[in-house]
């Protein structure tokens, strides 16, 4: 084996043919990475790897026509076929020459993950993952070259053949579209067939086993038929003939079974231990959170997703699969609108949804997740192009569940009438995802907060609140009730009522801005804030991401003695101080001699014992049996309330700043809140994200870099060949 793996590997660079491919295949490739990466950026080489499968359909052909055929045509194959050497070994040996060619390619590509590093932060186990995969999918497809090689001793045929043969396995899912959109026996046989589509599963950034044992299976099957064909031909007519036939045709049925076999029971592994994924988001894993709530499930559900199994999209499909894996009253049906068109005339809230959208639905209860809902978008001002940067699909999953298995959804109030600002558009999204239902609340038309209310938002007041409203608010939250407030900077001078509010939790907020002086703290301007966040269980998944929370034109708390258990979220550095006479046109912030420099306060959670408060404040009998056992008998129901010092914090703009920490924040508190209410269980899953950052490479370096990877080193693959070639023709 070894003798012929030399024989084979010397002569195909003795030859034009393996500089060629060298040649062609690190062109194409290297072209398409300078213009994702050099040129565009892109620090993830997997999406260029995508372009190699159609690549390696021309030139793997080209690279294995000759290694049985041209065998063949100069009859040369007797003296292998009469070699002291078994014809597996042959085979072996020959496939392992071509093996070695197509490996040089892949080694030299693992150099750019490297070569990027220099220029920003690369996703390595992504990369290298898909490059480990393109290798894979190239050993399988050099396996059928092999086998089709062996049939023919015309080169042209073997490589003609081989490329029809490669070409109909990537079009295999578009042929069993137009035979059955739902499926049928002879599409699953097609599919089989569908080499690339598991090469896909590396490039989304996945190990999958059942890929991984599909390609090896078909190394190992189309090598064993290439030696069964040569083995035939070993043979001349005799009367032995037709036993080896007969003993040869079953042996190939029974190691197909084999194969078939040991891939069905691959797939009928859970997909939690066959798929290890390696995104650096976990974008095809699913949390703990879902898991242990999906443990806990005990009614049916049922979600279908608007779209045929071949068009199924693949991250969505790993997700809902995953999820099915993880409970028995889970299950998941893909319905083809086009072919089912009776099945939307149940739903009145489907029409606008786009393909892979969801229905989850449970008895009567049912929830629509638009497909667009599933993932996060940005938008370029400057070209106006949009693209993807989050997958949201588990998060709002789980949300949906936790809705359709509810008796009773959560209530959220935003309080107005005093000049507040709305939430954003991310903000009332997260309210939606936590199954809060929330609408305005207008004090002037209500004698109190609703008994309903879950959670009172007020969303940064500009005028004061009336004393009647006030009192309504204070009798809400002495009751137990919850709140999330901001400050306003642009607040009226005399805010008595509101202070009341404030006052009841502990704080109060400082009449100036906050501005830092320290760099690190701000963005741009000194009034842009990015404090310290804190490390609590509000905030622990947004530290544990690196983020930040941007707060802009903030005040300052100052805690005041009372009962209330204060702990502070966000804090500035040391050397910020509160400036007074700032709008939002102030453009010079320069230090007034009488601003106080220091640390300072933007955040803070207040946990207020509202029975115990009520009884200090009565007739001050703490150390009396009467007051001991009044206290027993109240209880300790508790107020909490989530306070931070700028209007800004909840709002689009703010959020988009620091790419969605500030609605992650907001989903936490809220879950918080909502902790002990009665309805759906808020599962929050924060938005998984698929955006890398850019690399950064000076204009003059990645024109140097094209320039060397793209052309030259092609070039020289080129001339190094044909020169080898002249000279060996010439002697």
């Amino acid at each position: 084996m070894t003798a012929v793996f030399k024989k084979d590997f010397a002569s195909l660079f003795h030859g034009f043919i393996g500089w060629l491919f060298l040649a062609v295949m690190w062109g194409i490739l290297s072209l398409y990475i300078g213009m994702s990466s050099f040129i565009g950026l892109d620090p993830d080489i997997t999406a260029v790897l995508a372009v190699s499968s159609v690549v390696m359909i021309v030139m793997l052909p080209i690279l294995s026509m000759r290694s049985f055929a041209e065998e063949r045509k100069t009859r040369t194959d007797q003296m292998i076929l009469t070699a002291p050497v078994s014809i597996g070994q042959v085979v072996l040996g020959k496939y392992l020459a071509l093996a070695a060619v197509h490996s040089i390619v892949v080694l030299g590509l693992c150099l750019y993950p490297l070569l990027l590093s220099r220029f920003g932060t690369v996703p390595f186990a992504q990369s290298y993952t898909g490059l480990f995969g393109m290798w894979l999918f190239g050993l399988a497809e050099l396996a059928v070259c092999v086998f089709l090689s062996s049939l023919t001793e015309n080169v042209i045929i073997a490589a003609v053949l081989s490329f029809a043969c490669l070409f109909l396995s990537m079009i295999m899912p578009n042929l069993e579209q137009m035979i059955s959109a739902d499926g049928n026996l002879l599409t699953t046989v097609l599919g089989a067939l569908d080499i690339p589509s598991r090469f896909d599963s590396f490039l989304n950034g996945k190990i999958d086993l059942t890929a991984l044992v599909y390609l090896a299976s078909i190394v190992f099957l189309f090598l064993f038929l290439t030696t069964q064909v040569l083995q035939k031909r070993r043979y001349t007519v005799s009367r032995n003939t037709l036993s080896f036939g007969a003993y040869s045709t079953g042996l190939v049925a029974l190691v197909l079974a084999v194969t078939v076999a040991a891939n069905l029971a691959v797939n009928q592994l859970p997909s939690s231990f066959t798929v290890h994924d390696v995104t650096e988001s976990g974008l095809y894993s699913l949390t703990d959170d879902t898991k242990e709530y999906l443990k806990q499930l005990d009614q049916d559900v049922t979600i279908y997703v608007l779209a045929s199994t071949s068009d199924k999209d693949s991250a969505l499909d790993s997700t809902l699969q995953q999820m099915a894996e993880e409970s028995s009253h889970l299950k998941i049906q893909y319905v083809d609108p086009a072919a089912n068109p009776s099945f939307l005339q149940k739903y009145d809230d489907v029409m606008d949804c786009t393909w892979n959208s969801l229905i989850v639905e449970s008895g009567s209860r049912h929830k629509t997740l638009n497909y667009s809902d599933l993932y996060e978008y940005s938008i370029d001002y400057s070209t106006y192009q949009q693209s993807v940067t989050g997958y949201d699909a588990e998060g709002q999953v789980d949300s949906a569940i936790a809705c359709v298995v509810s008796e009773k959804l959560p209530k959220v109030y935003l309080l107005t009438g005093h000049g507040e600002e709305s939430l954003g558009s991310n903000f009332t999204s997260v309210l939606t995802k936590l199954n809060c239902e929330y609408e305005d609340l207008d004090l002037l038309k209500n004698d109190t907060v609703p008994e309903d209310c879950g959670l009172l938002i007020i969303n940064g007041p500009a005028t004061d609140l009336s004393a009647d409203d006030a009192d309504k608010v204070l009798g809400y939250l002495q009751n137990g009730g919850k709140l999330i407030a901001t400050t306003n900077f642009q607040e009226a001078e005399d805010m008595t009522n509101w202070d009341r509010v404030l006052a009841y939790y502990g704080v109060s907020a400082s009449r100036g801005v906050v501005l830092e002086n320290n760099p690190g703290y701000y963005y741009r301007l000194e009034s842009y804030l990015l404090p310290e966040v804190s490390s609590t269980d509000e905030t622990s998944s947004v530290v544990s991401g690196n983020g930040y929370v941007f707060m802009a034109y903030s005040q300052a708390f100052t805690e005041e003695e009372s009962g209330a258990e204060i702990t502070k979220l966000l804090t500035t550095s040391d050397n910020a101080y509160i400036h007074t006479g700032v709008t939002s046109e102030t453009e010079n912030f320069e230090k007034k001699d009488t601003d106080v420099t220091g640390q300072y306060t933007l955040g803070v959670k207040s946990v207020v014992n509202a029975e115990k408060e009520a009884s200090e404040e009565s007739e001050e009998m703490e150390e009396s049996e009467e007051s001991d056992a009044a206290e027993e008998s109240e209880g300790s129901e508790e107020s909490t309330a989530y306070l931070f010092g700028s209007v800004l914090t909840f709002s689009d703009g703010a959020d988009q700043m620091v790419s969605g920490s500030n609605s992650t924040l907001f989903s936490n508190v809220v879950r918080a809140c909502m902790e002990d209410e009665d309805g759906a269980e808020a599962i929050s899953v924060p938005v998984k994200s698929i955006s890398q950052e850019s690399l950064t490479i000076p204009s003059m370096t990645a024109i140097v870099l094209n320039l060397v990877c793209v052309v030259l080193i092609p070039l020289a693959l080129l001339i190094t060949g044909f020169v080898i070639w002249l000279v060996r023709r010439r002697a």
